[in-house]
């Protein structure tokens, strides 16, 4: 577990790896068991260029980054980059609106 700041990836790394997915320059892999849920409020947890991310799905809808850790061993938590010491926003609320709909089409597709 990250016990300084510096262990800590930042929202901005995370964005970076989802900008990757949308933009079509990286792939990924759901974790078993974790795959697109459509309307459902779940968790999707996929592998992307040496992170393992995962996202909370609110019915259907990207609501935030839960957790994400590089290969290095650095891990970024909501619950770290919602707290005022580090005063970041979460990575979804860092993609616009229509980057996230790019992604749900992502999952979507990656499910089928």
């Amino acid at each position: 577990m990250a016990d300084n700041k510096q262990e800590i990836i930042p929202p901005q790394e995370a964005v970076q790896v989802l900008k990757g997915i949308i933009e079509g320059k990286y792939d990924f892999k759901f974790e078993p068991s974790f795959i697109w849920a459509d309307k459902y409020t779940t968790s999707v947890r996929f592998n992307c260029e040496g992170y393992i991310v995962q996202i909370f799905v609110d019915a259907g809808d990207l609501d935030y980054v839960d957790f994400i850790t590089a290969s290095d061993g650095r891990e970024g938590k909501y619950d770290w980059w919602s707290e005022e010491v580090h005063g970041a926003e979460d990575a979804i609320d860092l993609l616009s609106e229509e980057e996230q709909q790019i992604l749900i089409s992502k999952f979507e597709e990656k499910s089928r």
